[in-house]
């Protein structure tokens, strides 16, 4: 019987070279398995880091938070509560855009996340005396905690199917967990009353923005560098293929679940900062439809950009008040539906969001 050999040729670019100049490994392989000499291929190119950080771009959404700080200045007192709020919600967006637009991944229990990290810091700090920056600590500890077991099913589902499982936790903890009353008070829902540090009053909305707005651009920072290093370009090669990411020795199930501590994380802070805004919390904030609409701002701002968590969040929290301004009231079921219908114009019109058409308009676009 003759062998039969077949060659396939690989351009010289693609191919893994082992730092020695020895023979290349064989993709897929584990580095215990590789020729002597040999190392596993790198994930550090310059097409996937590019890839990675091009639309995550720190100067303009650093630009936008410091436009909504100063202009709570100009503005009624009033919006800078609207405007904390848009940031809040722009945080808990901001931990879908790293789950979503770069692990690959899709949840639909961002917001119950959050209502853990707003419960978990009223009961803390409110009920049992704890310092705020402590029970805060707390509350993204026990999201991230959360969050990683929302993330298990990942590890052998994906698409539709994930995201089914992960709005099923969101109506477990609507149903079950925010019904505990040791953690949210039940009905009657939590309060908490903003303490002062000084000079430094958080019950004044003003100062909670001025704060949000620095902690965002702090997560920003930290996120940036994450994915500027072999994390991040993990996570898009994984967002590509996760047989290809399996393929150039990428743990699969330790940055799916990496990613959904993160996220979960952010939920959680954004939760913390939501106790102080609000003056009751009750567990019909955070239900599974505020997971869609979490999500939906996600998506509207652009799921894969920084600049997009901060646009979707204050449309969503300024949006009515503007078009009340303008003399348009809306309710709002009325106000879900006009996102629901931007939603659907945005995927289908601009698939990157708010932020791929200020990119168009501005040629940053096309320029990388």
């Amino acid at each position: 019987m003759s062998n039969v050999s077949i060659k396939i040729r690989v351009p010289a670019t693609h191919r893994p070279q082992p730092a020695d100049g020895g023979a290349p490994p064989r993709i897929g392989r584990r580095p215990s398995q590789l020729p002597a000499g040999a190392t596993a291929p790198s994930l550090n190119v310059g097409d996937l880091e590019r890839r990675t950080l091009r639309h995550f771009q720190l100067g303009p959404a650093a630009f936008v938070a410091a436009a909504v700080v100063a202009a709570s200045f100009a503005l009624p007192a009033y919006w800078s509560l609207l405007l904390a709020l848009g940031m809040v919600w722009a945080l808990a967006a901001l931990g879908l855009v790293i789950l979503t637009g770069y692990v690959g991944q899709i949840s639909l229990a961002q917001a119950a996340l959050l209502g853990l990290g707003a419960f978990l810091t009223a009961t803390l700090a409110g009920n049992h005396g704890w310092p705020l920056p402590l029970a805060a600590v707390a509350a993204v500890a026990g999201a991230a905690v959360a969050g990683t077991v929302i993330g298990i099913p990942a590890l052998r589902i994906r698409g539709l199917t994930l995201a089914i499982v992960t709005w099923g936790f969101a109506l477990f903890a609507d149903r079950f967990v925010f019904r505990i009353r040791w953690l949210t008070g039940g009905q009657s829902g939590r309060d908490l009353a903003p303490p002062t540090y000084g000079p430094v009053d958080l019950a004044d909305a003003r100062v909670v923005l001025f704060t949000l707005a620095a902690v965002i651009v702090a997560v920003a920072v930290v996120t940036r560098n994450l994915l500027a290093g072999r994390t991040g370009q993990s996570w898009v090669a994984l967002r590509d293929s996760e047989q290809g990411a399996q393929a150039l020795g990428v743990d699969v199930a330790r940055q799916k679940l990496t990613g959904f501590a993160i996220a979960s994380a952010i939920a959680g802070l954004a939760g913390a900062f939501h106790a102080l805004l609000v003056p009751y919390l009750s567990v019909n904030d955070y239900n599974q439809y505020v997971s869609v609409m979490v999500l939906a701002i996600a998506v509207i701002g652009g799921i894969d950009s920084l600049l997009g968590p901060l646009v979707g969040g204050l449309i969503y929290a300024a949006g009515p008040q503007v078009l009340k301004d303008l003399g348009v009231t809306l309710t709002g079921s009325r106000f879900d539906l006009i996102i629901g219908a931007v939603l659907v114009l945005i995927v289908v019109g601009s698939p990157k969001g708010v932020a791929g058409i200020i990119r168009s308009l501005s040629g940053s676009e096309g320029n990388r």
